[in-house]
Protein backbone atom coordinates (compact mmCIF):
# COMPACT_ATOMS: atom_id res chain seq x y z
CA UNK A 1 0.00 0.00 0.00
CA UNK A 2 2.50 2.60 -0.12
CA UNK A 3 1.55 3.51 -3.18
CA UNK A 4 -1.60 4.78 -1.66
CA UNK A 5 -1.63 8.56 -0.31
CA UNK A 6 -3.03 11.52 -0.67
CA UNK A 7 -2.99 12.72 -4.49
CA UNK A 8 -3.63 9.32 -5.42
CA UNK A 9 -6.19 8.15 -7.89
CA UNK A 10 -6.80 4.21 -7.77
CA UNK A 11 -9.15 1.84 -10.21
CA UNK A 12 -9.64 5.12 -12.12
CA UNK A 13 -12.29 6.04 -10.12
CA UNK A 14 -11.49 7.71 -6.73
CA UNK A 15 -8.88 10.43 -5.83
CA UNK A 16 -7.42 9.80 -2.31
CA UNK A 17 -7.70 12.95 -0.16
CA UNK A 18 -6.43 11.60 2.98
CA UNK A 19 -6.28 8.60 5.87
CA UNK A 20 -8.79 8.73 7.88
CA UNK A 21 -8.04 5.76 9.96
CA UNK A 22 -4.89 3.23 10.12
CA UNK A 23 -5.48 -0.65 11.75
CA UNK A 24 -4.08 -3.65 12.17
CA UNK A 25 -6.28 -4.95 8.82
CA UNK A 26 -5.58 -1.98 6.49
CA UNK A 27 -5.96 2.23 5.77
CA UNK A 28 -9.19 3.89 5.17
CA UNK A 29 -8.75 6.78 2.92
CA UNK A 30 -11.03 9.76 2.52
CA UNK A 31 -11.58 9.68 -1.34
CA UNK A 32 -13.39 11.65 -4.21
CA UNK A 33 -15.47 9.10 -6.40
CA UNK A 34 -14.54 11.40 -10.05
CA UNK A 35 -17.62 11.04 -12.12
CA UNK A 36 -20.34 12.06 -9.37
CA UNK A 37 -17.70 13.89 -7.00
CA UNK A 38 -19.13 12.34 -3.86
CA UNK A 39 -17.09 11.87 -1.00
CA UNK A 40 -16.79 8.10 -0.02
CA UNK A 41 -15.03 6.09 2.38
CA UNK A 42 -12.22 3.39 1.13
CA UNK A 43 -10.76 0.59 3.07
CA UNK A 44 -7.55 -1.20 1.93
CA UNK A 45 -6.20 -4.43 3.07
CA UNK A 46 -2.82 -4.02 4.19
CA UNK A 47 -0.68 -5.87 1.65
CA UNK A 48 1.90 -6.03 4.57
CA UNK A 49 -0.61 -7.56 7.15
CA UNK A 50 -0.83 -10.04 4.12
CA UNK A 51 2.64 -10.91 3.41
CA UNK A 52 3.75 -11.26 6.95
CA UNK A 53 1.29 -14.22 7.41
CA UNK A 54 1.09 -15.56 3.84
CA UNK A 55 -2.32 -16.94 4.44
CA UNK A 56 -5.82 -16.61 2.77
CA UNK A 57 -7.54 -16.02 6.05
CA UNK A 58 -6.91 -11.90 5.65
CA UNK A 59 -8.30 -12.19 2.35
CA UNK A 60 -11.23 -14.48 3.24
CA UNK A 61 -11.53 -12.47 6.68
CA UNK A 62 -11.94 -8.41 3.91
CA UNK A 63 -14.42 -10.94 1.73
CA UNK A 64 -16.71 -12.01 4.45
CA UNK A 65 -16.70 -8.22 6.00
CA UNK A 66 -17.57 -7.11 2.11
CA UNK A 67 -20.42 -9.54 1.93
CA UNK A 68 -21.82 -8.81 5.44
CA UNK A 69 -21.63 -5.31 4.90
CA UNK A 70 -23.24 -5.24 0.99
CA UNK A 71 -26.13 -6.64 3.01
CA UNK A 72 -26.75 -4.22 5.61
CA UNK A 73 -28.94 -0.64 5.41
CA UNK A 74 -28.87 2.00 8.05
CA UNK A 75 -28.91 5.50 8.48
CA UNK A 76 -25.52 4.79 11.17
CA UNK A 77 -23.81 2.80 8.75
CA UNK A 78 -21.59 3.27 5.58
CA UNK A 79 -23.13 1.96 1.92
CA UNK A 80 -20.80 -0.16 0.18
CA UNK A 81 -20.73 0.89 -3.49
CA UNK A 82 -17.97 -1.52 -4.55
CA UNK A 83 -14.84 -2.98 -4.06
CA UNK A 84 -11.97 -4.48 -6.44
CA UNK A 85 -8.61 -4.82 -6.88
CA UNK A 86 -5.97 -2.23 -7.33
CA UNK A 87 -3.03 -2.50 -9.90
CA UNK A 88 -0.68 -4.38 -8.17
CA UNK A 89 -3.58 -7.00 -6.34
CA UNK A 90 -4.34 -5.48 -3.13
CA UNK A 91 -7.92 -5.33 -2.48
CA UNK A 92 -9.93 -2.11 -1.83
Amino acid sequence: MDELRPGSIIAERYLLKEVIGVGGFGRVFRAEQLSTRQIVAIKCLSEQRFFLTQSQFDIELFDVELNILAQLSHPHLVNLIDSGRLSGGDRY
